[in-house]
């Protein structure tokens, strides 16, 4: 993108306020189907990080694992897909000439709101570069194992990198 654009953007991408722990413990709730004391040892209700589309929460699993849990904000997908169509509308009469980069920008961001994906591509990632030996031990890089069986649309549960 143009730097006035970047630049004009970058203010969207810091400084995201963090959502309450009672929203974030239902979220997990409700996508485990249990509570959360029978999914995680330890939670911190303080989160590490926090973005535009979620937040990062450290976790131990129950057989002691340290991870890290990433948790999407209910309402964010469908905000986003409001603003793309009226940002849309309005190039399609003003500058009709950046809908086509309006459109990939829509497609692309809306492989990140499915964070099950999230988990299988990482998966993929992790097993690919392992085998290649470009990841693991003694490697170029680590690729974070995302924990399949406790991930849903809007839960990522993988291990934290130290």
């Amino acid at each position: 993108f143009p730097p006035i654009w970047q630049d004009t953007m970058s203010v969207l991408q810091d400084q995201v306020p963090a959502k309450d722990w009672d929203t974030v413990c239902a979220i997990i709730e409700n996508d485990m189907n249990k509570p959360l004391s029978e999914c995680f040892a330890t939670f911190e209700r303080e989160p590490i990080g926090a973005a535009s589309i979620g937040q990062v929460h450290r976790a131990t699993l129950l057989d002691g694992t340290p991870v890290v849990v990433k948790v999407q904000y209910p309402e964010v997908e469908r905000l986003f897909r409001g603003d793309v169509r009226t940002i849309k509308v309005f190039c399609q009469l003003a500058q009709p000439v950046h809908v086509p980069a309006l459109n990939e920008i829509e497609k692309q961001f809306m492989t990140e709101f499915d964070y099950q994906k999230e988990a299988k591509q990482l998966a993929k990632v992790r097993e690919n570069l392992t085998k290649a030996g470009l990841a693991g031990p003694n490697s170029l890089c680590w690729v974070p194992k995302p924990y399949l069986n406790m991930c849903s649309k809007n839960v990522l549960v993988m291990e934290e990198l130290k």
